[in-house]
């Protein structure tokens, strides 16, 4: 379509808006969560570097938590993607909840587990042809509100995002 002055005006599909809101939502995941699954990971297993090996004793058991096919990509001294925060914390749900989340009902733990799980699916669906369509981004969404709820992590922003995106949709 033509709009004045002769620019043109794409119009936004309710995947494309979706994949656009949730992006944000997955870095900001990344970034409150990443401090956390480190400084835990650092706590349980140590900072010793064992001879021969390229990484701490820390960061090694993390790397084995991914996949063959991401091993390659990982660099502890980076920011954790959302995917590997999730196979991290999934390989370790028990202690990681226990020492970071102690007051969760078994309900919440639940909840948690499941969130945590589906932010890591949907960052490896936004990394994957093809995008994860509109009704998987608003799950995306809530699941990265849902565990940044729990650490506390979460603003009225992030609140407002999901509204926006919910209503977007509509």
């Amino acid at each position: 379509r033509r709009t004045g002055a002769g620019k043109a005006m794409v119009a936004v599909t309710p995947t494309a808006a979706a994949n656009a809101l949730l992006r944000p939502a997955i870095h900001e995941f990344e970034l409150a969560m990443d401090p956390l699954v480190k400084a835990w990971a650092k706590t349980k297993w140590g900072e010793v570097q064992e001879v021969g090996c390229k990484r701490p004793k820390w960061a090694h058991i993390c790397y084995n938590c991914v996949g063959k096919d991401m091993r390659p990509f990982f660099d502890h001294e980076k920011l954790f993607d959302a995917f590997t925060l999730g196979e991290v914390v999934q390989k370790h749900i028990v202690e990681f909840v226990q020492a970071s989340l102690p007051t969760l009902s078994d309900a919440e733990r639940e909840r948690y587990r499941n969130d945590v799980h589906h932010v890591g699916f949907i960052r490896n669906a936004l990394a994957h042809p093809p995008e994860p369509n509109a009704a998987m981004c608003v799950m995306g969404v809530d699941a990265v509100l849902g565990v940044l709820r729990a650490h506390g992590a979460i603003d009225e922003a992030g609140v407002q995002a999901l509204e926006r995106l919910q209503a977007r949709l509509q």
